[in-house]
């Protein structure tokens, strides 16, 4: 199917939450970089050193909601890290949040400690491709949550649990892991370094209220697709460093420091020195009288 409508919008926007909302004096100008990974990430929910890059999310570019003042405060304090990566075919999401705020009260899919994404191409003013992953901490079901399709994609979202997303709580940390097909929201083919969309990430959790820390802002705003962040894709991030083989050199000796044992000297015996004494005495004779017998043919 090309496309399914955004029929359940006005559904969704019903049912969002009632909150306070803070946008920061970046939020509409937010512009991050996703790097291309080294090594193609495992979607496990367990971060892959050579999968991601970490985001850089400066403070300005994050706005903040909640039920009311003290939890939109509480919004504020959330501890988070984003990572990102890339190839041709994917966008790839790792999102590790405090487990603390891992609750779910049945209420619905903004309790669950879930993570909201919403796609876009630059420029769009329409149409966004959102939805929303969470695990359930009553069951450990993981949950995914279609809002509203691109209108233009080639193919309709549909993501697979453990294969395109994954949801690990890894002691006080809850990790959100999904990769995303490039063909459901981007309308420039291939990803390639330069490429750029847009995009907005909200981290909703629950403390006996609702909260968020929304990158960039939009989603919760209206839905206003001009408050996303401009991702530029860049290079490939940096690899994992070449292993160093120690190759068994075989040692070389000089023989400095080789003692070599010579066989001891054997005294010659009486019969044995006349002997030597004889022939050296006969081979002197001898050699005087060739020498003698040249100097007399001189004469």
């Amino acid at each position: 199917m090309k496309k399914f409508a955004a029929i359940l919008v006005v559904a969704i926007l019903l049912t969002l939450p009632v909150l306070g909302f803070t946008q920061e004096e970046n939020f509409e100008n937010v512009k991050l970089e996703f790097k291309g990974y080294a090594e193609k990430p495992v979607i496990d929910g367990i971060l892959d050193e050579f999968g991601y890059s970490k985001v850089d999310i400066k403070p300005g570019d994050v706005s903040y909601g909640g039920n009311d003042d003290d939890l939109e405060e509480l919004a504020k304090a959330m501890k988070y890290d984003i990572y990102a990566s890339y190839d041709e075919d994917y966008i790839y999401m790792f999102i590790s949040m405090e487990s603390k705020y891992y609750n779910n009260d049945g209420s619905g899919a903004w309790d669950q400690a879930g993570v909201q994404f919403g796609f876009s191409n630059v420029g769009e003013d329409e149409y966004v491709c959102e939805f929303m992953i969470g695990r359930d901490s009553d069951d450990g079901n993981l949950v995914i949550t279609y809002f509203t399709q691109y209108a233009d994609a080639d193919d309709e979202l549909k993501l697979d649990e453990g294969e395109d997303f994954q949801i690990v709580v890894d002691g006080d940390r809850v990790n959100h892991e999904v990769r995303i097909p490039v063909n459901t929201f981007y309308n420039g083919g291939k990803l390639k370094e330069g490429a750029q969309f847009t995009i907005c990430i909200v981290l909703d959790a629950y403390d006996d209220g609702y909260i968020h820390a929304q990158i960039s802002s939009g989603l919760s705003n209206g839905r206003n697709i001009g408050q996303f962040a401009t991702v530029t894709l860049s290079g490939q991030m940096e690899g994992r460093p070449a292993e160093v083989v120690e190759e068994d050199v075989p040692e070389v000796n000089d023989g400095a420091d080789e003692v070599v044992e010579s066989a001891p000297a054997t005294p010659a015996k009486t019969g044995d020195a006349g002997v030597i004494t004889f022939a050296v005495v006969s081979i002197i004779a001898a050699l005087g009288i060739v020498i003698f017998r040249i100097k007399t043919s001189v004469k």
